[in-house]
């Protein structure tokens, strides 16, 4: 059901909420938002009150647009803007317009044209057209300037991000009904539209056809990169909510003493753990030997031990046994339905009783009448899953589904969705031989691992899903129950305090460029097509968002 909000009704939502936010950085003695070049722009994670303003003025405005265009031109705008937006951002992405801009002063059209290789009209048309669309400004009639987003995009690896969107996203957009047509199963990365659009007949997904072209790898590293600060991605919204054993949270009581962080990159995730959590002894990041030997290399010892890394391809069995999390983040979402069962079976045999998988990943839900700006976002990530791999993003429904079709003795205990996130919490118990429902997590032991935090250099191997998986897909659902998610509306990020500065993400006043942290590269996972292909340098580590 869509809001039936009046004109009115969405002015007063638009009014208020502009007022709390405006309020709310003046009392932090922060400026205020704005494009304009050399301001500051805090990204988040805000406190909850202002992320509650900030959600509510985004979606009152998003309607208002809506019904002020009317329903025709709501969608012939979509339809008709979509092309000159590609087009717009393709050509500043190939030519390079916002790095030959000076950062400080500003340029004629004419030698804007001679430094990017352009004849001066079509500079001048492209640049006009990214000022309709807010990004740059001119100083004065025939002159450019940075202003904040145009600014972002030269100093940034956004410009990495518009060059992946318009060259390898954009096209396989138009090959999804094709994919569908051909592969109406929808159950291999190598069926993708991606594949499709880029020449392959179901026997290269997309890491097979980008992994010999290192400008490509180097641009969905960058990219992938940047995509992990997209608010409500930072590691704080569900590191917070963990609450293992600070009187809140997830587990308010109890604490684990060894956490597996499965495709973990280089850490970021594992790092913000062990500060959280003092009582984590030890924090073991798995993911493919050539990143963690590069993590190795590259990360000091801040952690007394506590963080190891270990060499791991999570399509063969776990090696580190007895652990009592093993945490996820954005894995599955990478993986078809078949491809995923054989993950998590591939970590049966390492798990005790009562450990616990946690799953941090979207948990798509029914459209909201208030809720369209977010369902926009997720919506957007579960078709470019589909579109890039075949993959998806699930929903409570398809959790259960896919934990059942893994092994019976999977038992979702809860999904917590913390205030603003977009991910969710998904606890998974491992019940084993285990029959009784009073089953707790045990006291942890030492984990019994092969390797250290040396990277291991054997070669990782390649599997297809097995013959079975479909039909094991539809067995029944009887352990894999669903609660409904915790109610975290009373929790905190981090305490009560307006959180405008943390160490992620911010600009800087000199250049309004992006300077955040958690920067990412992608790993290279070799020739084949099978891999762990994850993100690191930020606790997402997702191949899309």
């Amino acid at each position: 059901m869509s809001s039936t909000r009046t004109l009115p009704e969405l002015a007063q939502v638009i009014s208020t909420q502009a007022n709390l936010i405006s309020n709310t950085y003046n009392d932090a003695g922060i400026q205020q938002p704005s494009l304009g070049y050399g301001t500051t722009h805090y990204g988040g994670p805000y406190a909850p009150a202002l992320e509650d303003s900030r959600a509510q003025l985004l979606e009152a405005v998003d309607e208002l647009r809506a019904l002020i265009v009317g329903p025709a031109g709501h969608i012939f705008f979509m339809s008709f803007m979509g092309p000159a937006w590609t087009a717009t951002l393709h050509v500043l992405y190939k030519f390079e317009i916002a790095k030959h801009v000076p950062l400080n002063s500003s340029i004629s059209y004419a030698d804007l044209a001679d430094r990017c290789g352009l004849s001066e009209p079509r500079a001048r048309r492209y640049v006009r057209s990214a000022i309709s669309f807010r990004v740059f400004q001119e100083s004065r009639p025939g002159r450019v300037q940075h202003n904040a987003a145009s600014a972002i995009l030269a100093t940034s690896t956004l410009h990495d991000w518009i060059g992946m969107a318009t060259e390898e996203l954009a096209p396989a957009a138009l090959k999804v009904a094709e994919s569908m047509l051909r592969f109406p199963k929808e159950d291999r990365p190598a069926e993708s539209a991606f594949a499709i659009a880029n020449g392959s007949n179901g026997d290269k997904d997309l890491f097979d056809i980008v992994n010999d072209q290192p400008e490509r790898m180097a641009r969905l590293a960058n990219a992938m990169e940047w995509s992990m600060r997209v608010p409500g991605m930072e590691p704080p919204y569900t590191v917070d909510h963990l609450g293992w054993g600070t009187g809140k949270g997830l587990d308010p009581t109890w604490c684990p003493r060894v956490v597996v962080d499965v495709g973990g990159g280089t850490g970021v995730l594992s790092k913000a753990m062990l500060h959280a959590y003092p009582n984590i002894e030890k924090l073991i990041v798995e993911d493919l030997p050539e990143v963690v030997t590069q993590a190795v290399a590259h990360d000091p010892d801040d952690f007394g031990g506590r963080l190891e890394y270990h060499g791991y391809n999570f399509f063969t069995e776990q090696t580190i046994k007895n652990a009592d999390v093993y945490i996820w983040r954005c894995v599955f979402h990478d993986w078809p339905d078949s491809y995923a069962t054989r993950i998590l079976r591939s970590q049966i045999p390492a798990l005790k009783p009562g450990a616990r998988m946690i799953f941090l990943e979207r948990c798509l839900e029914p459209p909201k009448p208030l809720g369209h700006v977010s369902d926009q976002f997720a919506m957007s990530c579960d078709i470019m899953m589909q579109m890039c791999a075949n993959a998806k993003e699930r929903s409570r429904d398809d959790w259960v589904a896919l934990l059942a079709a893994a092994d019976e003795r999977f038992e979702i205990e809860s999904i917590s969705i913390p205030p603003h996130s977009a991910l969710s919490i998904i606890n998974v118990l491992w019940r084993g031989d285990e029959t009784s429902d009073d089953a707790k997590p045990p006291e942890a032991s030492s984990p019994f691992y092969s390797g250290s935090d040396v990277a291991r250099s054997d070669s990782v191997s390649t599997f297809e899903p097995d013959s079975s998986s479909e039909s094991e897909s539809n067995c029944s659902h009887k352990r894999a129950k669903m609660l409904q998610p915790e109610d975290t509306s009373n929790g905190t990020l981090n305490g009560t305090q307006t959180r405008l500065a943390t160490e992620y993400d911010h600009l800087t006043k000199e250049t309004g460029g992006y300077t955040g942290g958690n920067n990412a590269s992608f790993y290279n996972r070799g020739s084949t097509s099978l891999r762990n292909h994850k993100i690191a340098g930020n606790s997402s580590n997702s191949f899309l968002y």
